[in-house]
C-alpha cells in the first residue's frame, strides 16, 4: 500500500493549522463578534463585583459601558433568553438604591415575539433602582427589531397604551439616543468572522482526503471524515450566525433581503444548469444509441423499473409536498402560526415518505449504476434529484423550528421563501425526470 511520505509534511501543517484555529476562535474574540457569550460572562460578573457605586464615570469601565455591552450582547448573542436577561436584571439589582446614577442606556435587540417582549418587559421593570415617578425610559420600532432604552437608571416601566405601532414610544431623552443610535444606511456591513477560513480548511481537508481515500493512501478516510465534519460544523455555525444578525439584531434590511433573494434565484439558476447536464446525456443517449449498446434505447439486456409503479406513486406525493408548502406560505402572510406548522409537518413527512419510497426504488432496481449509459445516467440525475430533496426536507425542518421559535413573521420570512422556492424547484425537476427518464426510458 502507498505510504504518505510525500504529504507527511502538508498534513501536519493541517492539523496543526486546525488545531490553532480551534482555540483561536474563542481566545481572540473581544465580545463585539460572533461569539460573544464568554465576554457576557464576564462583564457580568464585573458588573456584579464593582456593585456600581465605585465605577467612575469616567472609567473605561463604567457602568454604562458594562451595561451597554452586556445587555446588548446577552440579548443578541443567546437567542433573547430569558434566562440571560433575567441574569443581567438580577446583577443590576444587586446594585442597590443610589442616589444618583450619572448615564445609564441598555440596548436590547429582542425578537418579535411578543410573548417573549412582556416577559423580558416584566424582567426589567422588576429591578429595584428606580428611583423617579418619571422612568424615562422609551422603547421603538425600526428595522422589524425592538430597541430598548433605559435612561437615568429607571427600570420600571409603565404599561404601554395603543399605537400604530406596538409599544412605541419616545420620550425627548430617549429621542436622542435612538437618532445617535440609529444606522444609516440601508446595508449589512458583515462582522468579521472565522467561519470563511474555517471553511476553507475544512473544504481542502475533504478534497485531499477525497484523493487520497481514492487512491488507496493511509489515512485518506479519517481525514475525508474529519474534514466533513468540520465542514459541517462550519456550515451549521456560520447559518446559525446569519439567524442572529437577521433575527435578533435586525440587519437584513429590505434591501437586504431583497439582495437575499436575488442571490437566491441565482443559486437556483446554477442548480437548473446542473440538472441540465444529466438530462442532456441522457437524451443524447436516448436518441442516437451507440452500436455498443446494441443500437437500442434502452440497451438490450437492462431490465428498466415500470413508470406505471413506484415512480408514478412518488410523483403526486411529492407535488402534494409542494401544495402543503403553499400552504404555509399562505398561513404565514395571513399570521396564522399554528397553520404553519401544521403545513410544514406536512410537508416534511411528504418528503420523507418520497424518500423512503425512492429508495425502496433503488433497492428493487435490476440494474447498477455500472450497467452502460443507461444505469449511469439513471442514478446520476434521480441520486442527485434525491439528494436535494433531502437537503430541501432539512432546510424545511429548519423553518419549522424558527416558527415554533417565533422568528417567521409576515414582513419578514426570507429563509422560508427560499426553502418554499428550493421545493417548487425540486417539483419541477420531478415531472423532468418522470416524463425524460422513467418514462421515456421505460418504454
Amino acid at each position: 500500500m502507498p505510504q504518505l511520505d510525500k504529504l507527511t509534511y502538508f498534513t501536519q501543517f493541517f492539523w496543526s493549522c486546525l488545531f490553532f484555529l480551534t482555540f483561536y476562535i474563542p481566545i481572540c474574540n473581544d465580545g463585539d463578534g460572533v461569539l460573544g457569550i464568554s465576554r457576557i460572562l464576564k462583564l457580568r460578573n464585573q458588573l456584579v463585583s464593582h456593585r456600581g457605586n465605585k465605577i467612575r464615570s469616567n472609567d473605561p469601565n463604567s457602568l454604562e459601558d458594562i451595561l451597554r455591552k452586556g445587555f446588548s450582547t446577552g440579548v443578541s448573542y443567546m437567542y433573547s433568553s430569558l434566562f440571560e436577561v433575567s441574569q443581567w436584571c438580577n446583577a443590576v439589582d444587586l446594585l442597590g438604591k443610589r442616589s444618583q446614577i450619572t448615564f445609564l442606556s441598555c440596548f436590547g435587540e429582542i425578537s418579535g415575539s411578543r410573548g417573549l417582549e412582556r416577559n423580558i418587559f416584566y424582567l426589567i421593570s422588576k429591578s429595584s433602582y428606580s428611583t423617579s415617578s418619571n422612568p424615562g425610559w422609551g422603547i421603538a420600532c425600526r428595522n422589524d427589531r425592538m430597541l430598548i432604552h433605559v435612561l437615568h437608571g429607571q427600570g420600571s416601566i409603565p404599561q404601554p397604551e395603543r399605537s400604530t405601532c406596538a409599544f412605541h414610544f419616545r420620550p425627548p431623552a430617549a429621542q436622542n439616543a435612538l437618532i445617535r443610535d440609529q444606522q444609516r444606511h440601508s446595508f449589512h456591513l458583515v462582522d468579521p468572522s472565522p467561519w470563511p477560513i474555517s471553511g476553507s480548511l475544512g473544504a481542502l481537508a475533504t478534497t485531499v482526503g477525497g484523493v487520497m481515500y481514492m487512491h488507496s493512501f493511509q489515512g485518506g478516510a479519517t481525514l475525508l471524515s474529519l474534514g466533513l465534519i468540520f465542514l459541517l460544523y462550519t456550515m451549521f455555525v456560520w447559518w446559525r450566525d446569519v439567524l442572529r444578525e437577521s433575527t435578533l439584531e435586525g440587519h437584513h434590511t429590505k434591501v437586504v433581503q431583497l439582495g437575499l433573494r436575488y442571490g437566491f434565484i441565482l443559486f437556483i439558476v446554477s442548480e437548473v444548469m446542473f440538472l441540465f447536464a444529466f438530462f442532456r446525456a441522457s437524451s443524447h443517449s436516448s436518441l442516437a444509441p451507440t452500436v455498443e449498446i446494441g443500437g437500442i434505447w434502452p440497451p438490450k439486456g437492462i431490465g428498466v423499473l415500470d413508470p406505471r409503479e413506484i415512480p408514478f406513486l412518488n410523483t403526486p406525493i411529492l407535488l402534494s409536498s409542494g401544495a402543503a408548502v403553499t400552504w404555509a406560505h399562505h398561513a404565514i402572510l395571513a399570521g396564522k402560526e399554528k397553520r404553519v406548522v401544521y403545513a410544514l409537518v406536512a410537508t416534511v413527512s411528504l418528503a420523507l415518505v418520497f424518500t423512503g419510497f425512492q429508495g425502496m426504488e433503488y433497492y428493487q432496481a435490476p440494474f447498477t449504476i455500472s450497467d452502460s449509459i443507461y444505469g449511469s445516467t439513471f442514478f446520476l440525475a434521480t441520486g442527485f434529484h434525491g439528494f436535494h430533496v433531502i437537503i430541501g426536507t432539512l432546510f424545511l425542518i429548519i423553518c419549522g423550528i424558527r416558527q415554533y421559535l417565533g422568528h417567521l413573521t409576515k414582513e419578514h420570512h426570507v429563509g422560508f421563501e427560499a426553502a418554499a422556492w428550493y421545493w417548487h424547484f425540486v417539483d419541477v425537476v420531478r415531472l423532468f425526470l418522470f416524463v425524460s427518464i422513467y418514462w421515456w426510458g421505460g418504454i
